[in-house]
């Protein structure tokens, strides 16, 4: 009988609910210890978990794969080359519900932190640029990264737009 257990993480921006279901031969308490061993940046747990049989290829029930949830809850640029470079996690996987792949998700995280910078210094009439420039660096290295190993970047999947682009898009409100 499958069990079905939630866990939820927290990032700087979003809140994520994560189900859990054991989609394969490893039981749900290992499934949710991949998890925050990803979220923790356990890279040795995440490496005995993954040698004792996760697959990092396999989404939790969330549709989030272990490499998106490295990318969409904490930004962790090690954790993405670690299940990247360490264990063959496939760059171009996409959510089936959202149509998301890791890309999107760093792309969608750089593109809400500056219109949330930009909405504050709307706000306080103050300049958040040095926050933000620190704020967005995690992406930015991730998408250069998921880049450079091969991440699906044609136009056809941001409205038109190149990677640079979406990059560079300001979204000014004032």
């Amino acid at each position: 009988m499958k069990k079905n257990l939630t866990l939820l993480l927290i990032s700087t921006f979003c809140i994520v609910t994560v189900p859990i279901i054991c989609n394969n031969s490893m039981n749900n308490l290992d499934r949710i210890g991949l998890l925050q061993a990803i979220i923790s940046d356990n890279k040795p747990r995440v490496g005995a978990l993954i040698t004792a049989g996760a697959n990092v290829n396999l989404a939790f029930s969330s549709h989030l794969t272990p490499l998106m949830v490295a990318v969409v809850v904490s930004g962790n640029f090690s954790m993405v080359q670690y299940l990247v470079e360490n264990h063959n996690a496939n760059v171009n996987l996409i959510d089936p519900v959202f149509k998301h792949t890791a890309l999107d998700m760093a792309l969608n995280a750089l593109i809400t932190l500056k219109k949330i910078a930009w909405e504050e210094s709307c706000k306080t009439k103050k300049d958040y640029s040095t926050i933000l420039a620190l704020a967005i660096y995690p992406y930015l290295a991730i998408i250069n990264y998921l880049v450079s190993k091969g991440a699906i970047t044609n136009s056809e999947r941001y409205k038109g737009k190149t990677i640079e682009e979406c990059i560079e898009m300001n979204i000014e409100y004032c």
